[in-house]
């Protein structure tokens, strides 16, 4: 090979960092997982307060991702609420002892706590 093929093939093999996604897709992840959940709950008093906990997460989103200057932000926090609730619907009432979910779950709690987002749970 040449140099100037290795240069090439070096170039290319390096990988790209990745980007990370916005933080308000995130919240918005976390707010369809806790309107999801509140499907799965049998207990009013539950229900209530996962779906408190959903509201303020995606006020949160709202707000963030206002805040990173996303000209569609609504747009894209209510499209990214919406599939990933429906996503979590689909996926039926077993998926709560799924490694997934105890995953996103574990992750949104802490979220909500690195971000300063009291989600009213105890």
């Amino acid at each position: 090979m040449t140099v100037k093929a290795l240069t090439f093939f070096a170039l290319f093999a390096t990988p790209l960092p990745v980007q990370a996604q916005p933080y308000s897709t995130s919240m918005a992840q976390c707010a369809g997982l806790y309107d999801a959940l509140t499907r799965l709950m049998t207990s009013v008093d539950k229900q209530e307060s996962l779906a408190v906990a959903a509201s303020r997460y995606l006020g949160s989103a709202r707000a963030q991702a206002m805040r990173e200057g996303r000209s569609d932000a609504e747009k894209a926090v209510e499209a990214t609420y919406f599939s990933t609730r429906d996503e979590w619907i689909a996926k039926g009432a077993r998926i709560v002892f799924s490694q997934e979910f105890h995953d996103w779950a574990a992750y949104c709690r802490s979220f909500a706590q690195d971000q300063g987002i009291d989600l009213g749970l105890s």
